[in-house]
């Protein structure tokens, strides 16, 4: 499948949620997983104001704000895709997703999480020029063929997994900041699997008047963005 003239009309995508089509609005086609994601647009302007003081005390942290200025794309992408289930906003949302996971890892990663060579280490800067090339060139890739998007996004969910595990190994003198770190984890956790079990198990939730996984999902992972 490649993106075509088509993109922008109402159902154009692949994807569909658990949730049912119009059951609210009938200019909506998924509402609720649509309106959780307006947190995100409230969010995220908060969290790049009180952010501002720690982008300037820390090095590698200068551009965090990119992070939270990716998370309102997000939000506006996914309202757009859950509202119309089409093509471009599909793509819109994944892309969104794909590079702030990139500004991410560019941030606050090691280069051994990649595999990379250990001039990466002492050339932070082209590491971060590295992980914006790769960037570019997935989204380009994700533009001819949308599928590679999925793979590109649990992939490079590895090297963040493994960040996760590498901070709870660390020694905190301030037992908080551990804790806070477990409690994002358990919230990224459950956020998972809610996103997978509305994809795995759609019926068990029709059947019980529930399919709102994929709405929780999203407001779980707004929860643990905050944690983290």
């Amino acid at each position: 499948m490649k993106l075509n003239s088509h993109i922008f009309e109402y159902h154009s995508s692949p994807v569909n949620w658990c949730e049912p089509d119009y059951a609210v609005s009938q200019h909506t086609a998924e509402f609720w997983n649509s309106v959780t994601n307006i947190p995100m647009l409230i969010v995220a302007p908060i969290m790049m104001h009180l952010y501002r003081d720690f982008a300037c005390v820390v090095p590698h942290c200068k551009r965090v704000n990119i992070v939270w200025g990716l998370v309102v794309v997000i939000g506006i992408g996914s309202i757009y895709f859950h509202s119309t289930l089409s093509l471009f906003g599909q793509f819109m949302d994944e892309v969104a997703i794909l590079w702030m996971t990139y500004a991410i890892m560019a941030m606050w990663t090691h280069p051994s999480l990649l595999h990379l060579p250990k001039y990466f280490e002492n050339h932070r800067a082209h590491y971060q020029y590295l992980l914006c090339s790769m960037a570019v060139i997935s989204t380009f890739l994700g533009f001819l063929k949308p599928e590679l998007n999925h793979f590109f996004l649990f992939a490079y969910w590895i090297p963040l997994v493994k960040l996760l595990r590498e901070l709870f190994q660390m020694k905190f003198k301030d037992r908080r900041v551990h804790q806070i770190g477990k409690n994002g984890s358990v919230v990224l956790l459950v956020a998972f699997l809610c996103w997978l079990s509305d994809r795995m198990i759609c019926n068990f939730w029709l059947a019980i008047r529930f399919p709102y996984m994929h709405a929780i999902w999203h407001i779980l992972m707004l929860t643990s963005g905050y944690y983290l």
